[in-house]
C-alpha cells in the first residue's frame, strides 16, 4: 500500500470519530430519563377521648333537687363521641340509668336526675363514659349532698272528742257529741311524725296546760294529758307518760322517709265547767 492510501484511510477513520463523537456531545438522539417508584405507607393508632371539664350543679345540692352535669371532652382523631353518665350515692350505689347526654356548644349537658327526698347526706359522684367507637373512658365527678333536717305531722291536730269530767285516761278521737265514738282516721291517735329529712331524726314532746276558751281563768293542767308510742288501755294511767313543759324523748334514730307513732290521752278532772278546752303540743326535731 502506497503513501496516498494509507493517508486516505487514517484520514476516514479520524473523521468517522470526530463524527460520533459530535453527536454525543450534542446528546442528538441517544439521551434518555428513567424513573422509579415506590409507596409510603403508615397506621394511625387510635387516641382515647379525653376528660377536660366535668361539674354538678348545684353543689352542694339539697334533696329533690335536680342536678345538672356539665362535661367538656376532646378526641383528637376528631371521632364522633357518644358521652352518658350514671349517678351514685354515698355507698356507691347506683341512683340512675345510664344518662345521655347532649352536646351543646363545647359542653355535654343533662339535667334530668333528680336527687331522691330521702338522698343521704355526703360525697356524690356521677361516672361519665366516653366513647369513640374505638376506645371507652370513665371519669369520676363527685358533689356535695347537704343534710335536710325536716319533720311533718299527719293526723293534726289532737282532738279529744266530747269528754265528762272525773275520767281517767280518755283516748283522742273524734266524737263531735258522744265520747267513744271513733271515725276512720282519728286525729292524735296516733299523732304521726313523718322524717322528710335525710338524716337521723331524734324527737322529743313537752306541751302547755289546755285553757277554757269561754272563762280563760279555767285550765286543765298539762299532767292530765298523757302520751306514749304504743297503744295501752284506756282508762288506767299504767303504762302512759305524762306531758311536761319539758321536752321528753319520744324517739332516737329515725331513718329518712321513716315514721314515728304517738299516742294520747287524757284526764278530765272535777270541777271544770263545759267548754272547749285548748292546749299546745310542740314536737321537737334534732339531727
Amino acid at each position: 500500500m502506497d503513501t496516498n492510501s494509507k493517508a486516505d484511510s487514517f484520514n476516514v477513520t479520524m473523521f468517522f470519530f470526530i463524527v460520533v463523537a459530535g453527536l454525543l456531545l450534542f446528546e442528538i438522539g441517544f439521551a434518555t430519563t428513567l424513573y422509579n417508584s415506590t409507596y409510603m405507607t403508615v397506621f394511625i393508632t387510635n387516641t382515647a377521648p379525653q376528660m377536660i371539664f366535668a361539674n354538678a350543679t348545684p353543689n352542694p345540692a339539697l334533696p329533690g333537687q335536680t342536678i345538672t352535669a356539665r362535661v367538656n371532652v376532646s378526641d383528637a382523631n376528631g371521632d364522633t363521641l357518644l358521652v352518658n353518665i350514671t349517678y351514685y350515692n354515698t355507698t356507691s350505689g347506683a341512683e340512675s340509668d345510664l344518662i345521655s347526654l347532649v352536646l351543646e356548644g363545647d359542653f355535654y349537658t343533662n339535667n334530668t336526675f333528680t336527687l331522691p327526698a330521702t338522698a343521704p347526706v355526703g360525697t356524690w359522684y356521677f361516672n361519665t363514659t366516653i366513647s369513640d367507637g374505638f376506645t371507652t373512658t370513665i371519669n369520676m365527678t363527685t358533689f356535695t349532698v347537704n343534710a335536710v333536717l325536716s319533720t311533718r305531722i299527719d293526723n293534726s291536730p289532737i282532738i279529744f272528742g266530747n269528754q265528762t269530767v272525773g275520767q281517767t285516761a280518755q283516748r283522742a278521737e273524734n266524737g263531735t257529741y258522744v265520747a267513744g265514738v271513733y271515725s276512720e282516721n282519728i286525729n292524735g291517735f296516733p299523732l304521726v311524725l313523718n322524717n322528710t329529712g335525710n338524716v337521723l331524726a331524734n324527737y322529743s314532746i313537752n306541751g302547755t296546760y289546755l285553757v277554757g276558751q269561754t272563762d280563760g281563768s279555767e285550765i286543765i293542767g298539762i299532767g292530765n294529758v298523757t302520751w306514749n308510742v304504743t297503744i295501752t288501755d284506756s282508762g288506767t294511767r299504767a303504762g302512759k307518760i305524762g306531758l311536761t313543759t319539758a321536752p321528753a324523748v319520744i324517739a332516737a334514730g329515725i331513718a329518712a322517709s321513716g315514721a314515728q307513732n304517738v299516742y294520747f290521752w287524757i284526764d278530765t278532772p272535777t270541777g271544770v265547767t263545759q267548754q272547749e278546752y285548748r292546749g299546745n303540743i310542740s314536737i321537737e326535731t334534732i339531727g
